[in-house]
């Protein structure tokens, strides 16, 4: 074998490698166009959802089967769920037939599938805020907030709490989490994080997305003085940082009405607050474990 034989061989080996580790790490999200290949799952603790080698795509609670699509037909094999850019979700045979389908189409857009540490798997309606960082190349000192505004502590309208008392926020804890739903919130130094990305409440009130150690979007909301601060995603879509007074100091002004909404912090590094939910699995709300049950879509042209 030449020198430039054994080079390539060993950068093939490090790229097959490479694509093994990334599908070996848990993931809980897809987004447009991502879709799940016969083996190919999104994990939770204890929640697993895969699309399986009998074309089957199915959830599961630890070794329980709570939800499926029932689309494991005999001589199927090779199939894919697929989340499309027009919001609904489907899964395909080998020949690109679809065999079944969440029917949750919006219209062209940017939506996001969720495995949610709750068990419900949900398709959020289309990005309604991003910071916009995804298309950000060069890396230079905090950026001024971009859709946002500081407006120095005064009430930024709409926001839909109770000016006397500060909304109500369940707490994210210290495992390392990538997304944010209703009312949930990051405190003085929670954040989210999606590897090299890093998005934190600071102990000052600025609230900073960093790449690596790079800061590249912020709040700019480190006014003298201030501490204690939370940032809340609120029920109606917006995105607010308050004070301990429970004051207004940026808010994304995403306001779309009373509904569901995710932000997640992408693994390209944007951080995108998706619209209201517009279909899910609803298996939040079941208790009883039994067999794998009814799709919620319908089978659509299957063979």
């Amino acid at each position: 074998n030449t020198p430039s034989a054994k080079l390539m061989s060993i950068a093939a080996v490090a790229a097959i490698l490479t694509i093994l580790a990334s599908t070996c790490m848990a993931r809980n999200i897809l987004i447009n166009g991502e879709g799940l290949y016969a083996g190919q799952s999104l994990d939770v603790e204890p929640y697993h959802f895969i699309m399986q080698e009998d074309c089957n795509l199915v959830l599961y609670d630890h070794s329980t089967a709570v939800w499926a699509t029932n689309t494991d037909i005999p001589g199927k094999k090779e199939c894919r769920a697929v989340l499309q850019s027009d919001g609904n979700f489907v899964v395909y045979d080998a020949d690109g037939r679809p065999l079944w389908a969440s029917h949750s189409v919006r219209g062209n857009g940017n939506y996001v599938l969720v495995l949610q540490e709750d068990g419900n798997v949900v398709i959020y309606g289309s990005d309604i805020w991003s910071t916009g960082t995804y298309v950000k190349a060069a890396r230079g000192p905090v950026v001024v907030a971009m859709n946002g505004t500081v407006d120095g502590g005064s009430l930024i309208r709409p926001v839909t709490v109770n000016k006397n008392h500060g909304p109500v926020i369940r707490k994210v804890g210290t495992l390392a989490r990538n997304i944010l739903r209703n009312d949930e919130g990051l405190y003085a130094g929670q954040s989210l994080d999606v590897e090299p990305y890093h998005f934190i409440m600071q102990e000052d009130c600025n609230l900073v997305l960093y790449d690596h150690s790079t800061a590249v979007w912020a709040s700019n909301t480190d006014i003298p003085g201030k501490k204690g601060c939370k940032a809340v995603l609120q029920s109606d879509g917006n995105f607010v940082v308050y004070d301990a007074e429970a004051r207004s100091l940026w808010a994304s002004h995403s306001v779309r009405g009373n509904g569901n909404y995710v932000l997640v912090l992408q693994e390209d590094g944007n951080l995108v607050i998706y619209g209201s939910d517009i279909w899910s699995t609803d298996t939040y709300r079941k208790s009883a474990r039994g067999p794998v049950i009814r799709k919620v879509g319908t089978l659509a042209g299957a063979a």
